[in-house]
């Protein structure tokens, strides 16, 4: 027996009837509980933190929870490892008020699904709503509950000398430490490809990420809140691109038709497939200008290169209707490049009539926009939406920004480079 005789094997014991226990009810924990590397230490102050290096050390005092809150915070220290939170961190100048947002966040969504022990000291979305004027929440992009923790960051970093941060918010070992303690649990060799902070190594708990949450959900376990964080983090580290080239292919998907009246030339047993016509794509690009030039080039890119599969007519757009292109060829996209010049105020409702009144049963609708659209909330606006959704095969938004979630619509982020959880 070693570390301040600690009974390890009691511990391993017991570490092994949580994650069982986890399994029925949150398989998404209990999946990446046992991909990752535990030790305990009787050196280090606190109950459960997670490192760097993507590991679990365990203190004397979560020797002394009870058996909810040991499942709590093992849960708690998985989330930060499985959202980046600690190597994200450190990339932030307020490095302390990332970890703040970070347990906020965590935190509420894990309460949703495992209730936070009683006399747990934990941060909660209602420390984040203490520290907050109206002033701050005016300039987040969405309600708070709906922002990312990068959104709430980059707001609250504007007023950090005025934030009352608690002392307790900094229970992991950001840095790393030589010593760990013992090792509780090996965790498995391919979650640690590459070093802690290397691409190798992201890719890995990636695609830990994406198998525990296929797990939750054939178990038929949504979680909320959780559910919507591992989504996101899923979708963020998927190139824009992919996802978009997926729902186009979706959309054109629904305008093939299988028919018994000419079988299928590889199967002639089978049916063959019938193309009811060639779809076209309205492409509709938000010209009030705050649209990068980088962020416009890059989609442009992807509309080029579905063009051979669909016919392609370009709406821009701000307040109205300003220009429309039938784009057949590069020489085409020039033309639209050239047309958006930024005009002004950004206004859906008169490029939403303008698109139902000429598009046909099964065109594809894209939008490419910052989200920042005075009248989407209007009713009239949501009526013309869920009018050309119903009307398409698919419908898309593109945002540069600010998410526009309409139902029925695809909404894609456009980033180039950034990470957002």
């Amino acid at each position: 027996m070693s570390e301040g005789e600690v009974d390890l094997n009691k511990l391993r014991e017991e570490l092994e009837l949580i994650k069982a226990a986890v399994m029925t009810r949150l398989p998404f924990i209990a999946s990446l509980l046992g991909k990752v590397r535990i030790y305990y230490s009787s050196k280090v102050s606190y109950p459960a933190a997670a490192t760097i290096d993507d590991d679990i050390i365990l203190g004397p005092e979560f020797l002394n929870y009870s058996i909810n809150a040991k499942i709590f915070a093992l849960a708690h220290e998985v989330l930060h490892i499985a959202f980046r939170d600690i190597i994200r961190g450190k990339k932030r100048r307020y490095e302390k008020l990332w970890y703040f947002i970070c347990e906020a966040v965590n935190n509420t969504a894990l309460n949703e699904v495992i209730s936070i022990p009683y006399g747990l000291n934990v941060i909660t979305m209602y420390h984040i709503r203490s520290v907050m004027t109206p002033e701050m929440y005016r300039k987040l992009p969405a309600p708070l509950e709906d922002c990312s923790k990068d959104d709430i960051y980059a707001v609250l970093k504007h007023y950090v000398k005025e934030i009352k941060i608690p002392v307790w918010v900094m229970d992991h070992c950001s840095d790393g430490i030589s010593d760990k303690g013992e090792l509780i649990q090996e965790g498995d060799s391919a979650f640690y490809r590459g070093r802690a902070e290397s691409e190798e190594r992201e890719e890995a708990v990636k695609d830990a990420v994406a198998k525990a949450h296929i797990m939750q959900k054939q178990a038929g376990r949504g979680a909320g809140a959780l559910e919507r964080l591992v989504e996101r983090l899923l979708q963020s580290q998927v190139p824009w691109q992919t996802l978009f080239r997926s729902a186009i292919r979706e959309g054109l998907g629904k305008t093939v038709l299988s028919t018994w009246r000419r079988p299928s030339r590889r199967f002639p047993a089978l049916p063959g497939l019938k193309r009811l016509r060639r779809p076209t794509c309205w492409v509709e690009i938000d010209s009030s200008g705050s649209i990068s030039q980088r962020e416009l080039e890059s989609f442009l890119t992807e509309a080029y290169s579905i063009s051979k599969l669909t016919d392609l007519k370009f709406v821009v757009w701000d307040a109205e209707v300003q220009n429309f292109f039938n784009v057949r060829g590069p020489g085409d996209f020039k033309k639209v490049w050239k047309a958006i010049r930024g005009y002004g105020g950004t206004e859906i409702q008169p490029t939403l009539k303008f698109t139902l009144e000429n598009m046909r049963h099964g065109d594809l609708v894209v939008v490419l926009t910052d989200g920042e659209i005075w009248d989407v909330e209007e009713p009239e606006t949501k009526l013309l939406a869920e009018q050309v959704r119903n009307k398409a095969s698919t419908a898309i938004f593109v945002t540069t920004s600010k998410d526009c979630i309409w139902p029925g619509w695809k909404n894609i982020r456009l980033r180039l480079s950034t990470l957002e959880v």
